[in-house]
């Protein structure tokens, strides 16, 4: 009766020690899907540095766009396409 609770007992610690490795799995892919930051208030720092970032390119594509025209609505094919542009003679 006692060797049957005590193996019962392991049997859970082992299964919650598997719990716990899961959870610390997917606690560190979540870390790595939002850049490595640790706490919400990073992660809201680096949204806002994103955001800002993405803002200032669509800024400078557009004054790109005014100056040169746009081939596609493709921000790639656009600079490939200004490359061309501003690579040509005058």
């Amino acid at each position: 009766m006692c060797n049957q609770r005590i193996e019962s007992i392991n049997k859970e610690l082992e299964e919650l020690a598997a719990g716990a490795r899961e959870a610390e799995d997917e606690i560190r892919k979540i870390r790595e899907n939002t850049g490595g930051v640790d706490t919400f208030q990073e992660y809201r720092v680096k949204l806002k540095s994103r955001e800002e970032y993405e803002q200032e390119v669509k800024t400078r594509a557009g004054i790109l766009t005014g100056q040169f025209g746009a081939e596609a609505d493709d921000l790639n094919a656009n600079i490939s396409f200004w490359e061309e542009k501003n690579s040509g003679p005058p």
